[in-house]
């Protein structure tokens, strides 16, 4: 009698499935690694054809059929496993069905395909930022396995789809906040060890980084926007500062920045009514909208709506569920909010608020569910960047369109 199992795995891939299963061999786990998959309940010694990279994993439930497991959904590839017995992830197979038993078992293996999918970026990553000039999606810093926090830099050219890389940041930081404007890139905030005010200037033409006006409040995982000359920078966390200490490794802000272009100097908004960080925001027509986010005690569905000419707060419907660790932008006048995390669940939903109607509603979900990505508008559709699922560093690079046809334009 087959027992349910839970597996860790996610498989993504770009080839189209194949009608023929196939049947790979077993590979061999030492005992000591067989002790720590079965504590993990992970079915343990499958090896399919070969593999193109590192992906993520999670938990996902199987069914039993009969006298086969029939695995919904993402199911594991080749499992690796640090030398202290640490699932560090799978490797990715071509999309299909496989066949394969173990001992006495046979298991069929269903392999989705990742139908969005635009070439890796070059560093595994979560935390970064990114954001787009002059038809090309730029990417700065984040955590790596190699640094908590680092300083690389990409660029994405959309007509070639190739990545290049750029100068380093001059300081390496993650959870920073990137916009663009007048002609350069502004990489705002962030955490280098401890919360900056630092704020970074990149020149794409010259390929060169100027250091630009701090900020007063420093702090990471704010969410910033672009309107006009302006840009504004919205909430964020901070180290505990409280006398009475606080719930968690640190604090949300209420903080608000604004920097003017012209001057080059940053002045106070008013404050955010709700505290928090790792938020989705965007500027549409006139006004910022910031969805979701963590607070001092978890995560929120609130919507607040910042009026730029009158420089005040108003509070909008609340999203259907809560979110943090999420990506957010601009498509087609909504503000779309992407994956995320939920508790101890990673989320590939993604909903869009609509300011005209004053409504959530529900959009197509990700590829693969995961936290800590990063959104880029560029004509009408998001690049969604790097992430994280169970502390796996992803190199994903997805496209989502949210109303055309086609691999990386939607529906």
């Amino acid at each position: 009698m087959l027992k349910h199992i839970a597996i860790i795995g996610v498989l993504f891939c770009l080839c189209a499935c194949s009608d023929e299963p196939v049947k790979p061999a077993e590979a061999p786990v030492p005992d000591e690694m067989k002790r720590f998959l079965a504590e993990q309940g992970i079915l343990p010694g499958v090896e399919l054809p070969a593999a193109v990279r590192f992906i993520p994993y999670h938990r996902v439930n199987i069914s039993v059929s009969g006298t086969q497991p029939l695995l919904k959904g993402n199911v594991p590839d080749t499992l690796k496993l640090s030398k202290d017995g640490q699932l560090l992830g799978v490797l990715r197979s071509p999309a299909g069905s496989y066949q394969f038993s173990v001992g006495e078992n046979e298991y069929l293996l269903h392999v989705l395909e990742q139908r969005h999918a635009l070439p890796d970026v070059p560093v595994a990553c979560d935390y970064a930022c990114a954001c787009t000039l002059e038809g090309k999606v730029y990417l700065f810093g984040g955590r790596a396995d190699i640094a908590d926090f680092t300083g690389y830099a990409h660029r994405y050219d959309t007509a070639t789809r190739k990545w290049e890389e750029l100068p380093s940041m001059p300081r390496p930081k993650q959870r920073a906040s990137a916009v663009a404007l007048g002609g350069k890139i502004y990489v705002i905030g962030g955490y280098s060890g401890e919360e900056s005010a630092l704020v970074a200037v990149f020149d794409p033409r010259k390929k060169e980084w100027s250091e630009g006006p701090p900020v007063a409040q420093a702090r990471y995982a704010g969410c910033a926007a672009v309107a006009g000359t302006k840009i504004y920078y919205i909430g964020g966390w901070m180290q505990c500062r409280s006398a009475l200490g606080c719930s968690s490794a640190g604090e949300p802000t209420t903080a608000v920045e604004i920097l003017d272009g012209k001057s080059g100097k940053w002045e106070k908004g008013e404050s955010l009514p709700t505290a928090r960080g790792y938020a989705a925001c965007a500027a549409i027509g006139g006004k910022i909208y910031v969805a979701g986010g963590l607070g001092e005690y978890g995560e929120f569905k609130t919507l607040e709506i910042y009026d730029m000419e009158s420089g005040k707060w108003s509070k909008g419907l609340d999203m259907p569920a809560p979110v943090a660790f999420c990506a957010g932008c601009e498509l087609g006048g909504r503000l779309f909010v992407f994956g995320g995390a939920r508790g101890d669940n990673y989320l590939s939903e993604v909903v869009s608020y609509d300011p005209a109607s004053g409504k959530w509603r529900k959009e197509r979900s990700l590829d693969f569910a995961r936290e800590a990505l990063v959104a880029a508008e560029l004509g009408g559709r998001a690049y969604l960047l790097g992430g994280r699922v169970s502390g796996l560093y992803l190199p994903a690079c997805e496209l989502y369109g949210p109303a055309t046809q086609g691999p990386g334009r939607g529906h």
